[in-house]
């Protein structure tokens, strides 16, 4: 069906009309509908920060109040709907975790570097 682009867009849209009518649906809906991984689990993706998702749906999600349904986003993956079932304030780290989290970002980045080093040298050899 990805393939028929109206057809997609009119099923999201008829899947937003059944939701508007009560969330409760959502995580069936997801099951039956959803191509994303998360619809094995009802489509929850768990809390989300910035950063994480397609900046089409960051735009969207954090604009939304708790309980609160997005209209059908598009991105390069397709549609989604999202809902937004709470918010969590940002709350500061403490010290202890903030660097743990940084020193870890710090080796995935350099790790991420080697081995672009190595992949272009087995390309280049």
């Amino acid at each position: 069906m990805e393939g028929n682009a109206p057809a997609v867009r009119e099923q999201i849209d008829a899947i937003a009309r059944r939701l508007r009518d009560g969330h409760a649906l959502f995580a069936r809906q997801a099951l039956r509908y959803s191509h994303c991984p998360s619809a094995m689990g009802g489509g929850v993706l768990g809390w989300v920060g910035r950063g994480i998702l397609y900046p089409q749906l960051e735009d969207v999600l954090f604009r939304l109040e708790a309980g609160q349904l997005s209209s059908p986003v598009e991105t390069e993956l397709g549609w989604h709907l999202l809902l937004c079932e709470q918010i969590r304030l940002p709350q500061p780290l403490p010290k202890a975790e903030a660097l743990t989290r940084v020193r870890q970002q710090l080796i995935a980045r350099q790790q991420k570097h080697y081995q672009r080093q190595w992949l272009q040298q087995l390309i280049n050899a």
